[in-house]
């Protein structure tokens, strides 16, 4: 395989196999879907007793979905974990490296950028997005907060609304 073929996404895997699991397969499935970040922590076992299934319905479901077992799905979410945990800090410590250099930062900066825009695009699911714009747009009342350097996005965010 060549450094540049990129592998599928969990959520490209499970769209490719849904119709080949079976009832019991897409309950496990739909579980690591919706609890990527608690999954990474959890043996088949673990999985098994939350779903009231077998460890063995686990390691099928994974490898259905194109998996050598459950320690490979797990090493992908926790790549896509890193790679999204802090892109703050990630950005910080890249600009102290870049030294003063005003076209070097601001290239990095907007490539930075790009790149987590790209990620949105990637994990983002419009079927997602229309549900939350559906429940903002059919609330009484929305809360919007943000602390620090957020707080002014969320401002935006309230005024927008």
């Amino acid at each position: 395989m060549s450094a540049t073929t990129k592998l599928p996404s969990l959520d490209e895997r499970v769209a490719a196999a849904r119709d080949a699991l079976s009832p019991a397969e897409e309950r496990v499935v739909s579980f690591l879907v919706e609890h990527r970040e608690e999954a990474v922590f959890l043996s088949a076992a673990d999985i098994a007793r939350r779903l009231d299934t077998s460890d063995a319905t686990v390691i099928r479901a994974v490898q259905t979905l194109g998996y050598g077992g459950l320690s490979a799905l797990k090493g992908e979410l926790q790549d896509a974990l890193r790679s999204r945990a802090t892109p703050t800090l990630r950005l910080g410590r890249s600009l102290e490296d870049l030294g003063d250099d005003p076209d070097a930062i601001l290239e990095h900066v907007l490539a930075t950028e790009l790149a987590l825009i790209k990620d949105a695009r990637e994990t983002l699911r419009p079927s997602d997005f229309a549900r939350a714009v559906e429940l903002l747009a059919s609330a009484d009342r929305v809360v919007v907060q943000g602390v620090g350097p957020n707080a002014s996005l969320a401002e935006y965010f309230a005024l927008r609304l």
